[in-house]
Order: C-alpha cells, then sequence, then structure tokens
C-alpha cells in the first residue's frame, strides 16, 4: 500500500488529499472553497487549514475544468486570486497548454516566476511538439511581453526534435544573448551531445561547454567519459578554454575529474589534464589525486609536475578553499619519500602547496 501510494505520489496532478476527496461530491468541494475566503485557517499562512484550499481547487480542476476556472476568475478578493495561484497552475491540464499560456500573459500581476512556471512548462512543451517555428514564435511573444524563462521542470522535448534549425532562428539567439538558453542546449544534449557539443564550440567556443558539462542526467559517469574524449580532440587553446571554465568544479569534485580522464589517450594531453588535477591538491583532496599522479609510470615525471604546481587564479578570490593541511602534507610528504624524492625537493613542493 505505501509503495503504491509513494507510485502514485510521483505522478503528475497528484496531491496528498486524493483519496480523502474522491467521496466528496462537486456540492461540496464547492461549498468548501467558499466558506475557505472568509476562514482564517485557509487565509493566514500559520492557519491551521493553510494551503488545503489550493489542495480542494485541484481536485476540481481535475473533475470539471471550465467550471473551477470561472470560479477562479470571479474572486473578488486579490490575496484569495494570489493564494490559490499555485495549485491552478501546478493542477492546468497539460492538453489546455495554450489557453494556460493566453491565461498568464493575461494575468502576469498573480504570478511570480515560480508560481507561473508550470503554465510556461506546459506551453513549450506543446511548442516543442508542433516543431521549431511554434517554438521560435512562443519565444517572440515571452520576449516581447518580458517573461522570465524560468522552468522548475525540465521541457520536454519529443524525440528527433530539429535542434539545428531552432538554433539558427533570431529568437534564439535572443535568448542566448540574455543568458538563458541553458535549458534548450541541455535538451539538445540530452537527445544528441555530438551535435550539442558541435555546435557550442563552433558557435560560442571551449568555454561555452561548461553549460552541458554541468548537466547531470542521464548515466552521468559515462557522460564524463565521453567528455573526456572531446576534450581530447580540441586544440590547445580551447582546451585551456575548456578547463578554466571547469576548473573549479573539477577541484571540488575531485572523482568527477578522474572519470574524466578516463577516456583520454594522448600522453601529452593527460598530462596536461593532470597538470590541473593537481590544483586538488592545494584544495586539500590529495587522497582523490594521488591514484591519477601515480598511473604516470616515471616518479620523476610525478615529482616534476609537482615542482612546479601553480595555485590556479580563483584561489586568490577564494583563499577559503586553500585546505592542504596536516594530513595532506603528510600523505603527499609519505608518497614523495617513496618516489625517491629528495629532501629538499621535498620541502619545496610541500611549500608550493601548503596556503
Amino acid at each position: 500500500m505505501a509503495r503504491e501510494r509513494a507510485l502514485r505520489a510521483k505522478q503528475p496532478g497528484y496531491h496528498p488529499l486524493e483519496e480523502k476527496l474522491a467521496d466528496w461530491t462537486d456540492g461540496e468541494l464547492i461549498a468548501a472553497l467558499n466558506a475557505s475566503l472568509t476562514d482564517p485557517d485557509f487565509a493566514l499562512m500559520s492557519g491551521a487549514a493553510s494551503g488545503l484550499d489550493g489542495f480542494l481547487l485541484g481536485e476540481w480542476m481535475k473533475r470539471d475544468f471550465d467550471a473551477a476556472l470561472a470560479w477562479y476568475e470571479k474572486l473578488e478578493s486579490r490575496s484569495a486570486k494570489s493564494r490559490l495561484a499555485v495549485q491552478l497552475c501546478i493542477f492546468w491540464p497539460k492538453e489546455q497548454a495554450e489557453q494556460g499560456f493566453a491565461f498568464h500573459q493575461a494575468n502576469r500581476e498573480l504570478f511570480d516566476a515560480a508560481v507561473g512556471a508550470p503554465l510556461l512548462t506546459n506551453a513549450f512543451d506543446r511548442m516543442a511538439e508542433k516543431g521549431p517555428a511554434a517554438l521560435e514564435k512562443l519565444l517572440r511573444v515571452i520576449r516581447e511581453d518580458g517573461v522570465g524563462l524560468k522552468f522548475e521542470n525540465p521541457v520536454r522535448f519529443p524525440e528527433g526534435f530539429d535542434f539545428s534549425t531552432l538554433v539558427r532562428g533570431d529568437e534564439f539567439k535572443a535568448v542566448w544573448d540574455r543568458g538563458n538558453a541553458d535549458f534548450l542546449i541541455k535538451a539538445w544534449y540530452a537527445q544528441d551531445r555530438e551535435k550539442a557539443f558541435n555546435w557550442l564550440v563552433e558557435n560560442h567556443g571551449a568555454k561555452s561547454l561548461g553549460t552541458i558539462t554541468t548537466f547531470h542526467g542521464g548515466d552521468v559517469l559515462q557522460d564524463l567519459q565521453w567528455m573526456g574524449g572531446k576534450f581530447e580532440g580540441l586544440d590547445a587553446e580551447q582546451r585551456a578554454d575548456f578547463t578554466g571554465d571547469l576548473e573549479q568544479r573539477w577541484i571540488m569534485n575531485p572523482s568527477d575529474f578522474a572519470t574524466f580522464i578516463q577516456a583520454i589517450k594522448d600522453p601529452s594531453v593527460l598530462d596536461e589534464a593532470r597538470t590541473m588535477g593537481v590544483q586538488t591538491l592545494f584544495a586539500g583532496n590529495g587522497a582523490h589525486f594521488m591514484p591519477m599522479l601515480e598511473a604516470i609510470e616515471d616518479p620523476a615525471r610525478r615529482i616534476k609536475l609537482l615542482e612546479h604546481a601553480e595555485p590556479a587564479a580563483f584561489f586568490s578570490l577564494r583563499p577559503d578553499l586553500r585546505r592542504f593541511d596536516a594530513a595532506s602534507e603528510t600523505l603527499l610528504r609519505r608518497n614523495l619519500a617513496e618516489w625517491n624524492a629528495t629532501d629538499g625537493q621535498i620541502d619545496t613542493i610541500i611549500s608550493r602547496f601548503k596556503p
């Protein structure tokens, strides 16, 4: 029973009072909603019944959407309308997506970005089903009306959606220029990561790859390895742009970095990547980096890499991230001694990593 309830809770449109309200008549729902309008327990945030009126409205919307919406629109209380707007948007039927977007545009004063997000998501889902031209028109309306592109849930694009056509449009370019295109690029990457990767590099350079490397959808480990293989195919300048954008992420998530470099085969590129990995030592994450360093067969090369290590520029902005402590020092000294580093080399290297 608990498992069935948990599964139902994940379904769109589910609400926790669904079972209790199932036996209520429409008349009882309406009577309870009308009573809630003047009951402080419903209206006040600290009231015993706070939020319950929204679930009553949601249940009615599932049964008779037109009647429930008409009741809502006739409400004279601005506070009641604002209070119920959250559930109104959540329970708005997806098959009425275009009507929902029109309602959103006509009642902007009721919605902040978070409250109105379900209506915008539904509209995007619907236009995506129609193709890039329909989505382009929606983007134009949103831009002209000054609507923010905030989505609590990801937009669902149909399989085979023509992203290549969408990104050539003027409206997509406007979205990109405003810094709001991440959700579209991530959706493209989820369907065709090769094309999304190539488009980013060709049109916006390797620095823009952060848009998809921070995307945690699908098989994260497999995606990280794939990205490592793509990194190897970039030229030196592109690799520098790429790593500069991701350096802090790798330092704070060394296990991600270890997965990333697994697909790199070119020895020179791998050494280049390991140089970036050395930054994890400055952050006190030596235990994660040592296996990567020990993958270099020649101990002398390991020592040389450490002798030339310099802290990344962002450490000057975030000195609190320099966490090379006594435990890190003990670990590094032991390894250096095993690699036959001289006492002078060991002291010099340790001094480089201490804050």
